[in-house]
């Protein structure tokens, strides 16, 4: 699974914050190519939905949440620095959260349909818990 421990507060937050998993993606995949891209969205949204057990999250299938990022492969990159930290992530133009778009075009929409997650009882980790 990826992560991050940037932090995204203050005057000068780390430069990961917004540009870890675009980081990962354009290091990873078209880089390096350590993970294909089926790789990639496996470690960055099915893997992490599994371990947490958060239900019909990270997967595209019928009947599950409609979470996607639409990537552009060529573009994808982190331009944070840390003297440039708040730079956004290019590459990434449009993001559905459950259905709704929230950025179309690079642009936010102002729609705000995320919503914090707990663990799906019924359905255990890979721990099985």
């Amino acid at each position: 699974m990826a992560g991050s421990d940037g932090i995204f507060i203050g005057a000068h937050p780390h430069p990961r914050a917004s540009g870890t998993f675009t980081r990962y993606l354009r290091e990873f995949v078209r880089e390096l190519g350590t993970w294909s891209w089926a790789d990639a969205v496996h470690h960055l949204s099915a893997l992490p939905a599994e371990r947490f057990a958060l239900g019909r999250r990270g997967i595209v299938a019928a009947g599950a949440v409609a979470d996607l990022v639409l990537v552009d492969p060529d573009a994808v990159a982190d331009p944070a620095t840390y003297e440039r930290p708040r730079c956004t992530a290019v590459g990434i133009d449009d993001v559905f959260v459950a259905g709704v778009p929230v950025l179309v075009g690079g642009e936010p929409t102002g729609a705000l349909p995320g919503r914090g997650l707990r663990r799906d009882r019924d359905e255990p980790n890979r721990e099985g818990k």
